[in-house]
């Protein structure tokens, strides 16, 4: 099988795809073709192709045989991701095909010479096709859907648990008991008033924005419980605009109480320090995704940009999703911080630990009876014996919402149990009404 997917991430078009040697079906079928815009002004030279930018659109791929496995490769067992760069011209055709990323064992010269021979519907731009550059990532790997050893053709080991691992599929009864919770009984505290105080240098406008947001949540607790947790949320938002050291104090004072409720008054007093700007972020350890400009795209702040905490937060997220659709459910990113008081920069430094690629286990499915559980195997596109992959865990969900009984959850909860020995991940998804729609008790 051949599966293509297209980065959101590198400021050159990729194409990335999965070959599987031997056993693969009708690949030009099963190519979903999109190609994303690069950064930069389009040259109108022939000589010099354009970039998928503005009006120029992707070049679509529409004979594309795959890339064999090196009979060097196949003894060893080898297996991998080469990048290539290549000019696809106005008549459809590659050129000046480059080995960017070197995989070895013979394995980037099959990949030259299959790309050789793909046909493109070209690039255009105004009506017109034009030639354009782009990257395009080939992914060995040895083994798909229990297929036998490639080199003899014969079912190994390794094959045969694959096979065994389709099968495993499994709907579990939904009168198992729901996780326990324990109701909140806390009395519930309402923001009567509340004042930002301290030599302030935010902006008015901003600082209104930040009382307003904290007025408007929910706290629980006693008064110091509601102080404790307003002064983190004042603090973070101060982090959100270069405040990094920024230290938040907040008092809460009692206006009236009743049995459920309390309507208090707060005062946070700041002291925001010094404003920084990211002055830059590097990566360590990233082996598996090896060009760092893909990674630092995940990242929305560019160097210079005011310092933000939970934009910086959202891409270690978006980085550690991007590992999971490659496979390594258990990676984890360390971020290393280096404050500069000179020039009021902060420098990131993160830590990567890939892990495994994890292999899918098993999937049980928790809380449908037998008609809903035959309508959601049908959404799924990773199934036992696939590489891990949470993009398609999303897909899965999104999909199989519509089919869902009436009283089922909106959100149905998923939990990874990886096996880091045997490199394999069985996954939970939970049905069950306990987790209600939105709005539901």
């Amino acid at each position: 099988m051949l599966s293509s997917w297209y980065s959101l991430l590198s400021n050159m078009t990729i194409i990335h795809f999965v070959t599987v040697p031997v056993f693969c079906g009708a690949l030009l079928g099963n190519m979903q073709a999109q190609i994303l815009k690069n950064a930069g002004e389009p040259n109108k030279s022939e000589s010099v192709p354009l970039q998928v930018v503005g009006d120029v659109t992707a070049p679509r791929p529409i004979y594309a045989p795959e890339p064999e496995f090196s009979e060097a490769a196949r003894k060893a067992g080898y297996q991998g991701v080469c990048l290539l760069s290549l000019i696809v011209g106005a008549n459809g055709k590659p050129r000046d095909i480059k080995v960017v990323r070197k995989l070895g064992m013979q394995l980037d010269e099959k990949a030259v010479e299959a790309v050789r021979t793909w046909t493109f519907e070209p690039a255009r731009k105004d009506g017109e096709a034009v030639a354009v550059r782009i990257e395009v990532e080939v992914s060995y790997h040895l083994y798909q859907h229990g297929q036998g050893d490639l080199q003899s053709g014969e079912p190994s080991e390794r094959a045969l648990e694959l096979r065994q691992m389709q099968s495993q599929i499994y709907r579990i009864s939904d009168n198992q008991a729901c996780p326990a919770s324990s109701p909140d009984d806390r009395p519930v505290a309402t923001i009567e008033n509340l004042n930002l105080e301290g030599d302030l240098r935010m902006p008015s406008a901003d600082r209104d924005q930040i009382a307003t947001s904290l007025k408007q949540r929910t706290y629980r607790g006693n008064r110091d419980e509601v102080a404790s947790e307003i002064s983190e949320r004042a603090k973070g938002a101060w982090q959100s605009s270069g405040y990094f050291n920024v230290q938040a104090q907040a008092d809460a004072h009692v206006l009236s109480s009743g049995p459920v409720n309390e309507r208090v008054a707060v005062t946070v007093q700041v002291n925001e320090g010094q404003q920084y700007r990211l002055g830059g972020i590097r990566f360590r350890n990233n082996a598996a995704i090896a060009n760092v400009e893909v990674l630092r795209q995940l990242f929305a702040l560019k160097d210079g940009d005011v310092f933000d905490r939970a934009a910086v937060g959202k891409g270690l997220e978006d980085l550690l999703r991007v590992y999971g659709e490659f496979g390594y459910a258990g990676a984890t990113a360390i971020p290393s911080i280096q404050l500069n008081g000179e020039s009021q920069t902060i420098s990131l430094d993160i830590t990567l630990n890939e892990g495994k690629q994890f292999l899918v286990s098993r999937i049980d499915i928790i809380g449908l009876d037998e008609s809903g559980f035959q309508n959601v195997q049908r959404e799924m596109a990773l199934k036992p014996g696939d590489v891990y992959n949470q993009r398609l865990v999303d897909l899965f969900l999104q999909r199989s919402v519509p089919r869902l009984p009436a009283d089922a959850s909106l959100e149905p909860p998923f939990k990874l149990q990886l096996n880091e020995e045997a490199g394999t991940v069985a996954i939970t998804y939970d049905f069950r009404r306990c987790h209600s729609r939105v709005g539901e008790n």
